[in-house]
């Protein structure tokens, strides 16, 4: 009976809410917004996709209905410099959110200062040094993905990675692990966590 409740409950969310909108939508959004964006800070704007395949949210937005994510849930964000400050808007799966003027200013001076080497640097897939075929029942799942995307003289460049890549085991040792966690694209990535988690706390975190 409970599993019955569960499902009449979740049928009726359903029916009352939106349907989500895929990782395609949401470049389009990225897209539409770059565009609205100054000539100056068009030269210096970047965004970033946090992507987690999987999830599973029921998200209420401001018009009182649910927005169901139940193919994987992408939070992006687009940094940019504009009359010497540095803004950040974010968009997910159910809408875009109040663009945000940010106080913390070090991520966005390592991104101006490395971005030949984010335009350049790859991030390698996972590469076990050694085959071992027998199953690892520990194994850890890593569902979560990174993508960048960067403008250069050439136009924009996409560098995305899997958070998989990123990691080594002693069984399966990686190849690239050093390499990968060398590169600038994954610390842009570690500097970014209290920039993300900062503006999502903040007071001024609305959706549109």
């Amino acid at each position: 009976m409970k599993h019955l409740a569960f499902v009449a409950v979740l049928l009726m969310i359903t029916i009352s809410g939106l349907a989500q909108n895929d990782e395609t939508t949401i470049d389009g959004w990225i897209e539409v917004f770059t565009e609205t964006l100054s000539v100056e800070a068009k030269k210096t704007v970047f965004s970033t996709k946090r992507i987690c395949e999987g999830e599973v949210k029921l998200i209420f937005v401001p018009n009182g209905k649910t927005c169901i994510i139940n193919d994987g849930f992408v939070e992006a964000y687009v940094f940019y410099k504009e009359d010497n400050q540095v803004f950040a808007k974010k968009f997910d799966n159910c809408s875009g959110f109040r663009t945000q003027q940010l106080s913390s200013l070090q991520f966005f001076e390592f991104f101006q200062s490395n971005s030949s080497a984010l335009l350049s640097e790859e991030v390698k897939p996972y590469k076990a040094a050694n085959v071992n075929t027998q199953p690892q029942s520990s194994a850890k799942v890593y569902r979560c993905n990174r993508s960048f995307l960067f403008y250069g003289d050439n136009g924009s460049v996409n560098k995305s990675y899997k958070i998989y890549d990123l990691t080594t085991t002693e069984a399966q040792p990686n190849v690239y692990f050093e390499a990968n966690n060398k590169t600038k694209v994954t610390k842009l990535d570690s500097l970014l966590d209290t920039v993300i988690a900062n503006f999502d706390a903040s007071s001024q975190y609305k959706r549109d």
